[in-house]
């Protein structure tokens, strides 16, 4: 169930920032780091790519996560501790998944930088 709505809400942010993404280096929204704010040029690569790769690990994610749901339903009435184990590797995912935005957006940043 976490990561169901968790998905859900990540893929509408990222699609509403992939169509309006910030235009100038802040620290209050958009994808920041270190080198995504060391100039004009990867805050704008930053922003772009960030939120494509968002949309889609998230969509996809919450495709898989409705299924998830199901058997969240079936181990609720079955054992609190199975539920509870769900749910840790329901928050696992999530943060293996905003792992990957992270790396992949700073990997794209590297490659911009050396090329």
């Amino acid at each position: 169930m976490i990561l169901c709505l968790s998905s859900l809400m990540l893929f509408l942010i990222a699609r509403m920032m992939e169509h309006s993404p910030e235009k100038e280096i802040n620290h209050w929204m958009g994808y920041r780091s270190r080198q995504s704010m060391a100039s004009q040029k990867n805050w704008d690569i930053a922003q772009i790519y960030s939120m494509k790769i968002m949309k889609n690990l998230f969509y996809r994610s919450f495709l898989i996560s409705i299924i998830l749901i199901g058997i969240d339903i079936f181990l609720i009435n079955r054992s609190e501790n199975q539920f509870l184990i769900s749910i840790t590797v329901q928050t696992a995912v999530l943060m293996y998944l905003l792992y990957l935005v992270f790396k992949k957006t700073e990997d794209r940043l590297k490659e911009k930088r050396d090329s």
